[in-house]
């Protein structure tokens, strides 16, 4: 039976990589608790735009057109529904 060995670099990478993540998480959600809902809303539904400028910028890779569909498909809708929202509350009145 082959029980894997960690060492004490990867254990601290773990522990570092996991710390970092639970205070990026609250951080986010403190700071979406502190917005208005649309501006939350808008911020959440284009991470992916976001998450394909630091691809390209930083690692370097270029998405598929598939994948480039998706995320302008996402925040077409998302911004189709911000407007539209505006827009409804205008005739309301």
């Amino acid at each position: 039976m082959n029980i894997p060995y960690f060492s004490n670099k990867d254990l601290f990478t773990t522990f570092l990589l996991g710390a970092s993540l639970a205070l990026v998480t609250n951080l986010r959600s403190k700071s979406l608790s502190l917005t208005s809902a649309i501006n939350g809303t808008l911020t959440v539904a284009t991470s992916p735009f976001w998450g394909y400028i630091f691809d390209c910028f930083i690692f370097h890779e270029t998405p598929s057109l598939l994948s480039l569909m998706g995320t302008a498909l996402i925040c077409l809708s998302t911004f189709m529904i911000f407007f539209g929202d505006k827009e409804g509350e205008n005739a309301e009145e």
